[in-house]
């Protein structure tokens, strides 16, 4: 294509209607669909690295894999993240990538959300920010951005077909923000989530796709779809999305030439997004260029490791290590410590080095011992071995950590596997110094807390993540990083209104630190938790007004310390009016600051008006309560260090009325009553599952199980299961869950030809007890 900016309208009169509506969906898996002359967009995954396949049998080209985006959180740092996001650009472009499908910035609603691994935050601002930042990285590089999963995609359970069912306080607060931030960055497209939300399929949701998103935020990029995840393509498309992926193989073109007859959509609603499809094209289509260097991407997937380690405990200093040390190193994650999550983000990384490995790097002797393993026959072998080889060392560092989360399922628990728990009860037990290695996703419950020395949280820390955890360890760099989410004690506390097909979000705007706060709940470690080897101080806060809810906060702080350290300056703003139900605090701003030995700085952050705003269902706006608020400057959401108070002139001065479970809103107490008069409306009960009869495309195996053809579908399901992981592993658990969960024309779609639309339809019919109806289409010989 030339350098000149595409004449749209001129373009799109050279295309049949035929053409336009093929234009839709996508072409294969990876790309868009090149009608007449234009070119197809290539697009591939890549929040923590470019998951690039040459082929359409996802065939893997190494890449560099830098820290999934829960430890990328962990920097605080929108640098870091535009720095991440330029790195992963750069090789898209050398590798012929047009779009990019990231960031993801949804909400962490629960500690066992399968995808957490994939998102950001807790916290709305934060997670917004860092994919604004993120965005802006790509497509400084020419290569366009796809933020997802719009919206509410907070669990994989039944992923394809659950119900996120919220308020409108805490959609527009806590699930829409990061959107509305991250748009700000401009990006391409924006993915909509396999979910319903409220009752309708986020595919087909006109006030997400059109009121919200269009008319309100002002977006005028393509809107796209998550794989599989459109079910009525004509609906979708007068809703406002425009890219349905991937290939349908035919069956949306039937569907809107269907909807075209029988008048409920117009050519007119397909040119509005054929043109949005062309302009996608326009702005973000090169053929491959440059290349891309390899050590330059390797050194910055280092940095952010570095930047993203969290040190959670640290008894006495006993951190850092010292070389004349004698350690031991137990666990079999240190020969072997996962470095991402598998899934759609998984990227065939450049190089793998384990924790083993790193130690070695950086020539440190040590001596290891496996100390358990899944195998309960090994473990007291294992654990006794352990024992001798800690018996004359001065530390013991005991790698831990869940399997690797896998796209698909949710986490079952926040246990670690028992052997591990057992481990470290056993060696603190006889007196050795631990110090445990936290690799894996999120939150886990840590029972022997209070007897290890210290706790580095590595987490999924991308392909330089295990030599950044040594150099924490020895003092080589000092740990800056903190967390984006809050550890729970125990998963009780988290809450059981998860994982279900319908979900009610009883918590409302009370998610993360804003509902610990709120019940007042102890935390194993708060959100915006991390220790350094420095002490740093906060000494001073002073508070500049900027408009009638602006400010220019200023803290002064002091490392009294020899060490060079950073620290990232929390700003919490919270409510005193006491006009409507609110948070006891929310985070309004942050800043990392570098602060030299013995030395003093300052960091001025500006709050911003979104900081005292709620949401006023009643006028349909974010509003500001007028009155007084208090600004708390803080290492951590529970280590409060100074605070101001500020009257802040807002336009509602009256008093909004909510349900009283709400001044401590402990998840169990809220009744569907309760819940029903923040939602404005009652709870709709969720449509039965289909029956016999009644089983269409739509259904998934898990539907139709019970029935002949479901049984044989299952049989087959299983079979494959056994070349996708080892027994009981996460991979083969999230293959299963897929395989069962997914929608029969997504199954068909996304089959590369292996099933064939009169075979998917085959199977329905003999579900429905049409057997040799189903049979002739199973056995027939063409059909899309």
């Amino acid at each position: 294509m030339d350098e000149e900016k595409l004449d749209i309208e001129k373009t799109l009169a050279y295309f049949t209607l035929d053409e336009k509506t093929r234009m839709l969906s996508g072409d294969g898996l990876w790309h868009t669909f090149g009608a007449g002359e234009m070119p197809r967009v290539r697009m591939s995954d890549g929040p923590n690295g470019l998951r690039m396949t040459d082929d359409e049998n996802l065939s893997a080209v190494p890449a560099t894999c830098y820290p999934a985006p829960s430890m990328l959180a962990c920097s605080w740092d929108p640098a870091l993240l535009y720095s991440v996001g330029a790195g992963i650009g750069k090789e898209a472009t050398a590798m012929g990538v047009n779009l990019l499908l990231a960031p993801a910035v949804n909400i962490k609603r629960h500690p066992l959300g399968g995808r957490n691994f994939e998102y950001y935050s807790e916290d709305p601002l934060l997670a917004g920010e860092l994919g604004k930042a993120f965005i802006s990285g790509v497509q400084s590089t020419g290569v366009g951005a796809c933020v997802k999963h719009f919206a509410a995609n907070n669990q994989e359970t039944r992923r394809m077909y659950s119900d996120s069912v919220i308020d409108m306080r805490a959609l527009r607060e806590i699930y829409l923000k990061p959107f509305e931030i991250a748009l700000e960055a401009a990006p391409e497209a924006v993915m909509c989530a396999y979910n319903k939300l409220c009752g309708e399929y986020c595919s087909q949701n006109e006030f997400l796709l059109t009121t919200v998103l269009r008319d309100e935020w002002g977006f005028d990029g393509a809107v796209i779809s998550d794989w599989g995840a459109v079910r009525d393509r004509s609906r979708a498309l007068a809703a406002g999305l425009d890219l349905a992926m991937p290939d349908s193989r035919g069956l949306f073109e039937q569907n809107i030439n269907a909807a075209l007859a029988d008048g409920s959509i117009t050519e007119q609603t397909i040119d509005r997004s054929v043109r949005r499809i062309l302009r996608l094209t326009d702005n973000v289509y090169l053929e491959p260029y440059g290349d891309y260097d390899a050590d330059e991407n390797d050194k910055l997937a280092y940095n952010a490791a570095a930047a993203c380690i969290v040190l959670l405990k640290n008894d006495n200093g006993f951190l850092p290590l010292t070389r004349d040390m004698r350690v031991t190193v137990c666990g079999g994650l240190a020969d072997n410590a996962p470095i991402q999550g598998g899934g759609s983000s998984h990227v065939t990384a450049l190089k793998s080095p384990s924790p083993l490995d790193a130690f070695g790097k950086r020539g440190i002797e040590i001596t290891y011992c496996r100390g358990y393993s899944s195998d309960a026959k090994q473990n007291d072998r294992l654990l006794r071995e352990a024992q001798d080889g800690a018996a004359a060392s001065d530390a013991v560092i005991v790698y831990v950590g869940a399997p690797a989360p896998q796209e698909g399922i949710d986490r079952t628990t926040l246990d670690l596997p028992p052997e591990q728990d057992r481990l470290i009860t056993e060696l603190t037990a006889a007196g050795h110094r631990v110090i445990a290695v936290l690799c894996g996703a999120g939150p886990v419950r840590m029972p022997w807390i209070n007897r290890v020395r210290a706790v580095v949280y590595a987490g999924l820390n991308g392909q330089n993540g295990a030599l950044a955890a040594v150099d924490a360890l020895y003092g080589r760099i000092n740990p800056r990083g903190k967390l984006a989410e809050t550890f729970p004690l125990d998963l009780s506390d988290a809450g059981d209104d998860f994982g279900k097909e319908q979900t009610i979000y009883r918590e409302s705007i009370f998610v993360g630190y804003r509902y610990y706060d709120k019940i007042n709940r102890d935390v194993l470690f708060p959100f915006g938790h991390g220790l350094s080897f420095s002490e740093i101080s906060y000494d001073t806060m002073t508070v500049k007004r900027i408009g009638d809810a602006e400010f220019d906060v200023t803290v002064t702080l002091t490392n009294k310390s020899a060490r060079d350290a950073y620290e990232i300056v929390q700003l919490y703003v919270a409510d005193r009016t006491g006009r409507v139900m609110c948070a006891q605090k929310q985070l309004a701003g942050y800043m990392k600051v570098f602060i030299e030995g013995q030395t003093s700085t300052v960091a001025t952050v500006r709050i911003k008006r979104r900081a005292f705003e709620f949401f006023n269902v009643e006028n349909n706006a974010f509003e500001v309560a007028d009155g007084e608020y208090k600004i708390i400057a803080a290492a951590s959401a529970a280590d409060v260090r100074l605070t101001a108070t500020v009257k802040v002139n807002g336009e509602f001065s009256g008093a909004q009325q909510y349900p009283a479970v709400y001044v401590c809103p402990i998840r169990s107490k809220i009744t569907d009553a309760d819940f029903e008069q923040l939602l404005g409306a009652p709870i709709e009960k969720p449509q039965p599952r289909p029956q016999r009869g009644e089983y269409t495309l739509d259904c998934c195996i898990t539907d139709i199980q019970h029935t002949f053809a479901g049984k044989i579908a299952k049989r087959a399901v299983m079979r494959r299961a056994d070349g996708a992981g080892e027994p009981n592993s996460p991979e083969r658990a999230a293959f299963i869950a897929s395989a069962l969960n997914t929608p029969l024309s997504a199954v068909y779609a996304m089959s590369g030809g292996a099933m064939t639309a009169n075979q998917a339809k085959g199977v329905m019919e003999i579900a429905n007890g049409k057997l040799f109806k189903g049979l002739k289409l199973v056995l027939k010989k063409n059909g899309r």
